[in-house]
């Protein structure tokens, strides 16, 4: 049972324990019930992320999808940005390759290696780094309408399927992106 006086402030109390399935002290994880995934639960995990900064957070269905090799971090399944949330509150020593989706809403803190579908980070002006970007993409790399993204030629993926880029705060030709970036699929890029 979780202790009554555990979060503060009293108002967040009732919101955080009902998304808490239970605690490891021993081993400072904290466990979320299954089907954790809405715009709520993304302020929700924040709050318990600053609160627990010493706990692991995990969700059920994301531990099952992770394996461990050597420091490379595999997830197979799509990851969204709640899971972002939770793997940054372990997983910041790792290298992350995902057999699966990933869609970024804010900066990263934890750094993506591989992306075998898509990379997804769009119309979102919080994003204003491409620190974390993976190196390689299988499927879409899709970054577009991101107000304030700054990114380097550098940190464009070295591969990709297809690559949707436009209406960023920093813009390329077509030639700049193909000097960095081998692209086995279309390239779109609005000027």
């Amino acid at each position: 049972m979780i202790n009554k006086t555990i979060f503060k402030p009293r108002r967040l109390s009732k919101r955080l324990k009902k998304h808490i399935l239970s605690f490891d002290y021993e081993n400072k994880v904290l466990y979320f019930k299954p089907g954790f995934h809405n715009y709520e639960n993304n302020f929700v995990l924040k709050v318990i992320r600053d609160l627990y900064t010493s706990f692991k957070l995990f969700v059920p269905e994301l531990e099952r999808k992770i394996k461990i090799k050597d420091n490379i971090l595999i997830v197979n399944g799509k990851i969204e940005s709640y899971h972002i949330i939770i793997l940054e509150s372990f997983a910041k020593n790792y290298l992350i390759d995902v057999k699966g989706s990933v869609c970024v809403k804010e900066n990263l803190s934890i750094s993506f290696r591989k992306v075998s579908k898509s990379f997804r980070c769009d119309n979102n002006s919080k994003i204003t780094s491409a620190k974390g970007f993976p190196r390689f993409v299988g499927e879409s790399f899709l970054c577009y309408a991101n107000n304030n993204l700054e990114i380097k030629k550098e940190e464009l993926p070295e591969e990709t399927g297809n690559f949707y880029f436009h209406n960023n705060k920093t813009r390329f030709t077509q030639e700049e992106i193909l000097k960095y970036c081998h692209i086995k699929g279309k390239i779109i890029i609005i000027m």
